[in-house]
């Protein structure tokens, strides 16, 4: 099976929340991890390892 077209459009596409609506404009300066997370600092860096963090 060839995904080169499901892929393009993978990397391609905004993210969106399960509304359809953009969770960080890309012209944010609203860090795209504090949509998910209150770390701030140096705990920011181990925020997507977190339990909480994969969890949602």
């Amino acid at each position: 099976m060839d995904f080169s077209e499901l892929r393009k459009a993978i990397e391609e596409v905004e993210l969106v929340d399960g509304h359809a609506h953009n969770l960080v404009a890309l012209d944010s300066n609203f860090s795209f991890i504090h949509a998910f997370s209150l770390a701030h600092g140096d705990a920011v860096a181990s925020t997507q390892h977190s339990l909480p963090f994969k969890v949602t």
